[in-house]
């Protein structure tokens, strides 16, 4: 269980979930998976087609009225407002017309009790409530004739074994922990996974009687109970998270969220259908290039979008493990970008694959939540993806920033492990960068530059060539039924016209071909394990001037072509195991050759 994801943010922190609506919007249809078809022109010479994307959905139903939003423009949402029906999702439908349902978002906050001493479903005041109060307020005599009066069964908690005492019969009651993780409702089996399915909004009016809630680039979501009992010396309630977890609370508390459930009757006139909506991502499926190759590994690339000759890319698997980089937390100036588009593509393409690389325009937008500057646009032919583009459905991910996403989840091309990845976008202060974490959440707090996280290349490149082979699909999920859904306001593109002087390339450096890194007969690599007792021999024919290791200088006598360092003469100089350690070489031309290792 994620507790730091439990802590709600400040109310300074909050944003409205319009802000981000320009870059989230994705069209609905009644379809059983919401989809639309991408209007891009794609060649089907390469057999290459977009990312499909499947949705869990369920449907809606308007049934019975209360307070939610502010109707007559007073500025709050009270009880003087307009009552307005009630959208609930259907978890189940029976044989005999009748549906589970759930109201679609918040409607109220209130306490499981109003003692703090724990009471069962039975016994708790916030039963009571709702089968008096919320049942008579919502609900008008025609809709009464609509509710069944359901047997609700309040089994033992699965968890902690406490007991769920006696069953009930109720108009109105609130689901249990194995209801939310019942997959025949639409939720994930497992409770330890932020379930983008178990998230609810909030209306005005449950936040203006106090719901607590969280503010987030996805919106506004809130906690809300569950009828299960937790234990902890018998005072506290399960409930679900702002990002969909399994947790539990005080019962005391009175800013949990109320999300009533009931058994309805579909047939009723007083029933109305609603549209159908997105809760998770069932599945996704991506075409697969093979193109070029890292440390004597080909690279496997999924096709995040095709438009005529050309394929936007990102590497399946993260390929190697980087720190951002210490000159700053705006892409222009990170030492990965700089690596990528030097080092790396030196490394992992021959000279025809290089020349199917195209030149692209990467928005570097500020963090959209701290306002942190994303820097200068730059133009690169190798980039990481933003803060934006893996919350695009059209590249095959989640929508949602505070979810567990099997589609953004990322492997180690050497372990085969779970690993968080680099995004390019700015964190919440400067030298902070996001990232993606092992269940797929978007941390947008990022952490400092120093750490050290997977990297995931992105890049454009000219099918046209055929330097390329096709690859295996890589699938997430269930991805039957899933088609392509287009992309909106995408953070890079290739443009053949763009012009230099408005964007920050990378750059120019003098060449340098002539500083080496021999531990015996082994020349070095940027990236190498090094034993912390090796003596690395470094080669320059135009004269060493000055040396350091980790910014701190090595005394050496000005003037000589070759020096040995003896790592164990240096030890405080090196970073713990695992850290990147920088040799840094100026020769007397001043050309300067870097290399990058970890002591092992």
């Amino acid at each position: 269980m994620r507790t730091g994801r439990n802590i709600l943010k400040s109310t300074e922190k909050r944003i409205t979930a319009l802000s981000v609506a320009a870059f989230m919007t994705v069209a609905l249809v009644e379809a059983g998976t919401n989809s639309i078809k991408v209007n891009a022109e794609k060649s089907s010479d390469y057999g290459l087609s977009n990312p499909r994307i499947a949705y869990n959905t369920r449907e809606t139903v308007y049934f019975g009225n209360y307070w939610q939003e502010d109707t007559n423009g007073d500025g709050k949402a009270d009880e003087f407002d307009e009552k307005q029906p009630i959208t609930w999702q259907v978890l189940k439908k029976y044989s005999d017309g009748t549906a589970l349902v759930i109201s679609d978002k918040i409607l109220d906050a209130k306490a499981y009790n109003d003692e703090k001493e724990f009471y069962t479903w039975s016994e708790s005041s916030l039963r009571t409530w709702l089968n008096n109060h919320f049942y008579n307020i919502a609900f008008g005599a025609d809709d009464k004739t609509a509710i069944i009066y359901e047997n609700v069964k309040n089994d033992d908690n699965p968890l902690s074994r406490i007991e769920g005492a006696e069953n009930t019969k109720d108009n109105i009651f609130l689901l249990s922990l194995d209801d939310v993780k019942n997959i025949d409702y639409g939720f994930d089996g497992s409770l330890s996974n932020g379930n983008q399915g178990r998230r609810a909004m909030l209306t005005e009016y449950a936040k203006a009687n106090g719901a607590a809630y969280e503010s987030n680039l996805d919106g506004e979501f809130g906690w809300w109970w569950l009828r299960s009992p937790k234990g902890y010396g018998q005072t506290s309630a399960e409930t679900i998270t702002c990002d969909g977890y399994s947790s539990d609370y005080s019962v005391s508390h009175c800013d949990g969220g109320i999300r009533p459930s009931l058994r309805i009757n579909l047939l009723s006139p007083y029933v109305k259908l609603g549209d159908k909506v997105n809760v998770s991502v069932k599945g996704s499926e991506w075409d697969t290039v093979i193109f070029g190759k890292y440390d004597g590994k080909a690279i496997n690339w999924r096709v995040l979008n095709i438009t005529g000759d050309y394929a936007f890319l990102v590497s399946d698997k993260t390929i190697i493990k980087f720190d951002y980089g210490y000159k700053g937390g705006e892409w222009k100036n990170s030492e990965i970008r700089e690596w990528l588009n030097k080092d790396f593509i030196n490394d992992s393409f021959t000279d025809n694959e290089k020349k199917m690389i195209r030149k692209s325009v990467v928005k570097n937008k500020d963090n959209p939540f701290y306002k942190t500057s994303g820097g200068e646009d730059t133009t690169d032919k190798v980039f990481l993806l933003s803060l934006f583009d893996i919350v695009q459905p059209g590249y095959g991910f989640s929508d949602c920033f505070y979810c567990h996403s099997e589609p953004r989840i990322a492997i180690n091309a050497d372990d085969e492990k779970t690993v968080r990845w680099w995004l390019r976008s700015p964190g919440y202060k400067k030298d902070y960068v996001t990232y993606v974490d092992e269940d797929g959440f978007v941390d947008e707090d990022g952490v400092f530059i120093d750490h050290s996280f997977g990297i995931r290349p992105a890049l454009y490149i000219n099918l046209s060539s055929f330097s390329w082979k096709k690859g295996n699909k890589v699938i997430v999920g269930d991805p039957s039924g899933g088609e392509e859904i287009p992309v909106i306001n995408p953070d890079s593109q290739i443009d053949p016209s763009i012009e230099t002087s408005t964007v920050a390339p990378i750059t120019a450096k003098k060449k340098d071909n002539k500083t080496t890194f021999k531990i015996g007969k082994k020349t070095l690599k940027n990236n190498s394990k090094i034993k912390k007792t090796a003596k690395i021999k470094i080669i320059d024919k135009d004269k060493i001037k000055k040396i350091t290791l980790n910014g701190k200088k090595i005394k050496i006598k000005s003037g000589k072509k070759t020096f040995t360092l003896k790592l164990k003469s240096h030890k405080k100089k090196l970073r713990k195991k695992g850290k990147w350690n920088k040799l840094v070489v100026i020769d007397k031309k001043k050309n300067k050759k870097t290399l990058k290792f970890k002591t092992k």
